[in-house]
């Protein structure tokens, strides 16, 4: 495990990428669910491997496929300027709530 500061640094160094970190992140995030069946939706799409421009587009779909696109981002501006974009830049960061609201996205809570 690794401080956001550390996953920073190593960005700067050029050790990593943000979209290595991303990656890394997903992984672990998928060994979590095997473990602890911790998702509710899309967890069939978890796997890095399986999700594509085809893949159904569940919250979770749309949520890595627009990391991945950030993480390049960040990863083209950084071979570019050599510059971080901020103190968090390539470290993920997980919704932890699902009442929060996100432009373009219909979120929700369900209840039993």
């Amino acid at each position: 495990m690794f401080t956001a500061s550390e996953i920073v640094s190593n960005i700067e160094i050029g050790e990593w990428t943000a979209s290595q970190v991303l990656e890394a992140y997903i992984t672990r995030a998928a060994l979590a669910h095997e473990r602890t069946n911790c998702l509710t939706e899309g967890a069939s799409y978890f796997s890095s491997s399986s999700i594509n421009a085809n893949s159904q587009a569940t919250p979770l779909v749309v949520f890595l496929q627009r990391a991945r696109q950030r993480a390049s981002e960040l990863d083209v501006e950084f071979a570019t300027t050599k510059k971080l974009r901020g103190p968090l830049h390539g470290v993920p960061v997980s919704q932890l709530s699902s009442s929060i609201q996100l432009r373009t996205l219909l979120t929700f809570i369900l209840s039993d």
